[in-house]
């Protein structure tokens, strides 16, 4: 018990130490939030215009650093692997997001509308319909593991076993993901310090686990610590490109305008219509070994 707990503690910490590093990074690139006020990701999380109560701060905080323990990282498993893990995944993230956007963010806009229409719960959305088909595939295809499971997803064998269409949907995926995922490039009164430098963190998070199933260290030939440590670093490079240069770049092209629910919905066609095309291309490699 005593070790289960430390071990907890310390993947905690390192995740703390690994957040500090991306928002280190986007103040040196970005510049000082004193002076110019504005930053994205990780860094404008830590320079907020305000804040809720320290109770929110500190349970959305917590639930965000929860949702990693349930997130495989290369060939190291999640750190917490029940059967049914995305269940776990999903309600702490979930749980975050109320905790996070509980409060209307105008004055003519609902706490309802205001949760359902950020980004992060569009985000899910548009995961959960990519797990389903994911699901889906691994039954007709008999892929080992859990249905539950996000290491079931995560790992070569699914990306191995689709053809020329599936992986071409695992790429579409991946950018109409990217374009979604919150980047923080504006951060109002309600994001929180910590909480939202986790947040930062665990969309390109999932994006690595589930879209970039490379394993460096098998492809090396190592094994024991040498195998995990290679395909931690790989993972956190992986998830370094993903929220600096990815999703910057694929919300510039697909999702120019982002001020209103109405305006959001009306600057998502181009990213609605390229993530029906891979479900389309998805669905016909489901349909090919049927």
């Amino acid at each position: 018990m005593f070790i289960t707990l430390f071990s907890a503690s310390a993947f905690a910490y390192i995740l703390i130490l690994i957040s500090l590093l991306f928002v280190l990074f986007e103040e040196a690139v970005y510049g000082r939030p004193l002076r110019t006020g504005s930053f994205i990701g990780a860094a404008a999380a830590v320079y907020p215009y305000g804040g809720l109560s320290s109770f929110a701060a500190l349970v959305s905080a917590v639930l965000f650093c929860i949702s990693f323990y349930f997130i495989p990282m290369g060939s190291l498993p999640s750190f917490a692997h029940p059967r049914h893990n995305i269940l776990f995944l999903y309600a702490s993230l979930f749980a975050a997001l109320l905790f996070t956007r509980f409060r209307s963010t105008g004055r003519h806009r609902s706490a309802l509308s205001a949760f359902l229409s950020y980004d992060g719960v569009i985000f899910l959305f548009l995961l959960t319909v990519v797990l389903l088909f994911f699901a889906l595939f691994a039954s007709r295809y008999g892929i080992p593991g859990e249905l539950l499971s996000l290491e079931t997803y995560a790992a070569p064998l699914l990306f191995g076993s689709a053809g020329p269409f599936g992986k071409a949907a695992y790429v579409l995926f991946a950018l109409c993901l990217a374009a979604f995922a919150p980047s923080g490039e504006k951060r109002g009164p309600l994001f929180l310090r910590t909480a939202g430098m986790f947040e930062a963190l665990v969309y390109p998070a999932l994006i690595a686990a589930l879209f970039v199933p490379v394993n460096a260290g098998l492809s090396l030939g190592l094994f024991g610590l040498p195998l995990f440590a290679a395909d931690l670093l790989l993972f956190w490079v992986k998830v370094f490109l993903i929220k600096e240069a990815l999703m910057p770049c694929m919300r510039r092209v697909l999702r120019p305008v982002r001020e209103t629910l109405y305006a959001s919905v009306q600057s998502s066609g181009r990213a609605a219509i390229l993530f029906c095309i891979a479900l389309l291309l998805f669905a016909w490699d489901i349909y090919r070994i049927l």
